[in-house]
């Protein structure tokens, strides 16, 4: 058994730490303290929307771009690696250059694109608060005028493929809800 005043510490303690719960909660409640959720910008560019520029790449080089947003580390990235090939080898037919950003440093980034038989005609080191590289996979198709003509997140499913395969070769997006 323990000591009577053992007994009145832990007693102490435990009152202690349900008061200050109590006041964290309440604080939480009355909106006092904030608790930090998910501050990512949403990537999903709608079209007609600007995309913010991409340093030492001007959109007018191109009347289209196709923008791909990757992370090394990003499983999404790396699951979808066989259908980046076949864009890149759609772009190359059609003649959209593909530019790639990351919020990985640029080296990081040309690894993981050689490693994975890709090469963009460019590759851009970009800010962790960088829209495009938010959330990755991102691809974004641009006009020249840098607006968004359509644009995919996440991991995409077969018809989003063919949609991506069918913007590129110069079909029109689908309507949006």
């Amino acid at each position: 058994m323990t000591s009577p005043r053992v007994q009145r510490i832990i007693e102490t303690c435990t009152n202690v730490i349900v008061v200050l719960t109590c006041v964290f909660v309440c604080a939480y409640l009355l909106g006092w303290i904030p608790i930090r959720r998910s501050e990512l910008p949403d990537p999903t560019y709608r079209p007609g929307e600007v995309v913010e520029r991409i340093p030492g790449r001007p959109w007018v080089t191109s009347p289209r771009t196709l923008v791909l947003a990757v992370r090394s580390t990003c499983r999404f990235c790396s699951e979808s690696v066989p259908f980046y090939r076949q864009v890149f080898q759609i772009a190359r037919d059609q003649h959209p250059p593909v530019v790639t950003v990351s919020a990985d440093p640029e080296s990081v980034t040309r690894e993981f694109l050689s490693l994975n038989g890709l090469s963009p005609d460019g590759v851009h080191a970009v800010g962790r608060d960088s829209r495009l590289a938010a959330r990755t996979p991102t691809i974004a198709l641009v006009d020249a005028g840098g607006k968004a003509i359509a644009c995919w997140t996440g991991r995409l499913n077969a018809a989003q493929e063919k949609e991506v395969d069918a913007l590129i070769k110069g079909g029109r997006p689908a309507a949006t809800p």
